[in-house]
């Protein structure tokens, strides 16, 4: 009886330290994201994405909201780990950051107007006029 009570002992103690030390090797990563997933659709599916994206790779994904230009600071402060979403052009202002070319989605930008009298063939062109309202945002998922 009490060799079984050793036996049990020992099993429930390396089962113990099995998970301890499985949890100490889990890293962790951190993003800056510019708006909530509780209230964005895109951003719920991008924190999705990269919580099952990370979870394959033992690593534990978390975020914080931030405002664009405080979420960059905190990258480049090292606060957070990363952003998603960036430009391809935001990596030459912040080169402590490292492009993961790989794309969760892409969004299209268009403008209407409703006087055809106006001609605009770039975006250079609309410096003159005030967007008046944003109705749609499409975001496509890949």
């Amino acid at each position: 009886m009490f060799r079984a009570i050793q036996t049990i002992s020992l099993m429930v103690l390396l089962t113990s330290l099995s998970l301890i030390a499985e949890t100490a090797d889990r890293q962790k990563i951190t993003f800056a994201f510019f708006d909530d997933p509780n209230t964005s659709a895109t951003m719920k599916y991008t924190e999705l994405v990269y919580t099952d994206a990370f979870y394959r790779l033992n690593i534990d994904f978390s975020y914080a909201v931030f405002p664009s230009i405080r979420a960059s600071k905190m990258a480049d402060l090292g606060r957070v780990d990363g952003e998603p979403g960036r430009v391809a052009a935001y990596g030459q202002k912040h080169p402590n950051l490292i492009r993961i070319d790989e794309s969760l989605g892409s969004i299209a930008i268009s403008a209407y107007i409703h006087d055809p009298s106006i001609n605009i063939n770039s975006w250079k062109d609309t410096v003159f006029f005030k967007v008046v309202d944003t109705l749609c945002l499409n975001f496509t998922l890949h």
